[in-house]
């Protein structure tokens, strides 16, 4: 579900993917979508059986995915040989290209995506006025499901997980808040007066946590992976 107002929803119904409104339960699009973001009284979509985005006010992407709404706009990606993906922000310019997944923007019109390089996923994002985009990768290894934040004191954040934590902290700082030890997917949060409510699924289960603006920043220092257990020696012949 993402909010199309203070007041609706949109989201993708299963298994056919048609693009829902709440709560009139009417039918916004019936053509099955796989993705789809709203904002402000608009929404847009990534329809995958025919490979092309589709929005509300007609524009239509053929082969572009990962449609992301901002107060100026759409932002997208679209395919460049070699199996790589360019970031179009919502003027037109191209951000960046690569082997790029998990793409996502803030209302401010922040982008943060998640782009292989050197063998590992790193955390990478773009604000308007800079010329290039900006490496935010911490861990180790890899960083997954980048999430721009809400901020209260106009300093955007980053919330990211590993192969072993789940990570927020501010834009480019290299200390933040452990939000959580483990494995977890699909995370994201917001920012209120009383802290920061996170939320993100473990092993399929719902998980929520909330971080207050007074709780002290720590120095990110990856916890390893555990090791694997090493395989069981062959049976002894008799």
């Amino acid at each position: 579900p993402k909010w199309l107002s203070s007041e609706e929803l949109v989201y993708t119904r299963q298994p056919d993917g048609a693009l829902m409104h709440w709560p009139s339960g009417r039918v916004l699009d019936a053509a099955g979508f796989n993705d789809c973001d709203a904002l402000e009284g608009r929404w847009a979509g990534w329809h995958a059986g025919r490979d092309e985005i589709v929005t509300s006010w007609g524009l239509r992407l053929p082969g572009c995915r990962m449609p992301r709404l901002t107060s100026a706009g759409l932002a997208y990606v679209q395919p460049v040989p070699g199996d790589q993906w360019r970031i179009v922000a919502p003027d037109g310019r191209v951000i960046t290209e690569g082997a790029i997944r998990d793409l996502r923007a803030h209302r401010r019109e922040t982008l943060v995506w998640a782009q292989h390089v050197g063998g590992r996923w790193e955390t990478w994002g773009w604000q308007p006025g800079q010329t290039a985009p900006q490496r935010l990768h911490l861990a180790q290894g890899h960083e997954y499901w980048p999430v721009p934040c809400e901020w209260g004191d106009g300093e955007p954040w980053v919330l990211t997980h590993t192969e072993t934590a789940l990570w927020l902290r501010p834009w480019s700082s290299s200390s933040g808040h452990i939000v959580h030890v483990g494995v977890t997917d699909f995370p994201d949060a917001i920012w209120t007066p009383q802290g920061w409510r996170v939320a993100w699924s473990e092993r399929g289960q719902l998980r929520t946590a909330h971080i207050p603006h007074d709780r002290p920043m720590t120095v990110f220092r990856e916890t390893p992976a555990p090791a694997p257990e090493p395989p069981a020696p062959p049976p002894k012949r008799p």
